[in-house]
């Protein structure tokens, strides 16, 4: 799943704590807590952090940009995963199948999204004439040299990021864009999102992170991949807000 949404005014709200603790114990928990922090470090630094999911109105451009940088990510993470996946061949073999599965899933979920922002009028020929901003390419090119040096966890990490932010929050970034245009505009938002919940994306990477973590004994560079993550995604959501408010 690559649909960051923003965040609510309470990243701590949105679920009780132990439905993490449920699905992987301290570890869970231990990333529960740690991304928290992070959202809370997004409202303070973010320009209108919460405009995908609060109450305002929905600012149409800035919506429409999204997903656009939505179906970027997916297209350039779609290299960084299958790096990932050779290198956790001889990591963890059994991890590595698990990986190889979600990642082929996320592959097609672009069409979703092309889908909803047609129903808009933006082709995917104009998506791929607009290209991604630039903390998204900085965000990919870190990734993969993260991958160079330290293996699979880089893009893992940033799987674990994107998995348990679309947990608590796109759900509410689709109702949202619901009531501001019709059903029919985000019809392939609204299956991406039952997708990831049917299938348990979050306690996927939730259980592929923490294999990784425990062969390497290594969990202070998770920590940093997912702070680093967090920064650019901040960085993101600070130029679209410039891009599309002026």
């Amino acid at each position: 799943m690559n649909d960051v949404s923003g965040i609510s005014a309470d990243p701590s709200a949105s679920y009780p704590r132990v439905v993490w603790k449920d699905w992987g114990g301290d570890f869970a928990a231990w990333v529960d807590d740690l991304l928290i922090r992070e959202g809370q470090t997004f409202l303070e630094d973010v320009p209108a952090a919460a405009a995908l999911t609060d109450e305002s109105p929905l600012n149409e451009a800035y919506y429409l940009r999204h997903r656009i940088e939505t179906v970027w990510r997916i297209w350039l993470t779609a290299r960084t995963d299958a790096l990932a996946l050779a290198a956790m061949i001889g990591e963890d073999y059994e991890s590595a199948r698990s990986w190889s599965e979600y990642t082929a899933e996320e592959m097609d979920h672009d069409r979703m999204f092309l889908a909803d922002l047609l129903v808009h009028g933006v082709t995917r020929e104009e998506v791929v004439k607009t290209g991604p901003l630039q903390p998204t390419i900085e965000m990919v090119e870190y990734i993969e040299q993260g991958i160079r040096e330290y293996g699979a966890l880089p893009a893992v990490a940033y799987s674990l990021f994107v998995e348990w932010n679309s947990e608590r929050f796109s759900r509410r970034a689709v109702q949202k864009a619901e009531m501001a245009f019709s059903e029919r505009h985000v019809a392939g938002s609204k299956f991406h999102v039952g997708i990831d919940l049917e299938e348990s994306h979050l306690p996927v990477m939730l259980g592929i992170t923490e294999r990784l973590v425990r062969s390497s004994g290594n969990r202070a560079l998770l920590e940093k991949l997912l702070r680093d993550i967090a920064r650019f995604f901040r960085a993101y959501f600070v130029k679209l807000h410039e891009e599309t408010n002026t």
